[in-house]
């Protein structure tokens, strides 16, 4: 319940989307789809269901939230971003891979000089962030220790 002292929140984030939405409109995305086949669907499923929803019947989500990630590590450009979630499994010897093999992805990945590429459909579940997968947008910024963030 507001206080006194308590700042209405909707205006800033009224605002906050407002812009962001005028900035992405004069942007061109560049489609760069990461392989989404019958597999990676399958896994997905699985995902969810272990995750989520035990009777989860799709891959769909409603997302309320976006997330920004740090790509970092061998993440130098979006050519090798790609290159580590295109698999649609998980290399055997990452630790999340126990939980599922299912790859990590993002829906989004922000290039070094502010390129947008998209990678898959806002509404399909990517495994991005771990207890929000189901509900979030993923977006991968370009930057590692030898190259921080634009």
């Amino acid at each position: 319940m507001p206080t006194a002292h308590s700042k209405p929140a909707f205006p800033i984030l009224f605002l906050t989307i407002f812009i962001y939405y005028i900035d992405l409109a004069s942007m061109k995305i560049n489609k760069l789809p990461i392989t989404i086949n019958k597999k990676r669907k399958d896994l997905t499923l699985d995902y969810i269901r272990n995750h989520y929803d035990p009777r989860a019947k799709s891959i769909q989500i409603m997302p309320k939230i976006i997330i920004i990630h740090w790509a970092g590590g061998r993440s130098k450009n979006i050519k090798t971003l790609f290159e580590i979630i295109n698999p649609v499994k998980i290399s055997a010897n990452r630790s999340i891979a126990k939980n599922n093999p299912l790859n990590i992805s993002a829906h989004f990945g922000i290039g070094r000089q502010g390129d947008i590429h998209q990678f898959m459909p806002e509404t399909m579940m990517a495994r991005h962030a771990a207890g929000l997968n189901n509900s979030s947008i993923g977006i991968e910024n370009i930057g590692n220790d030898d190259r921080p963030l634009t």
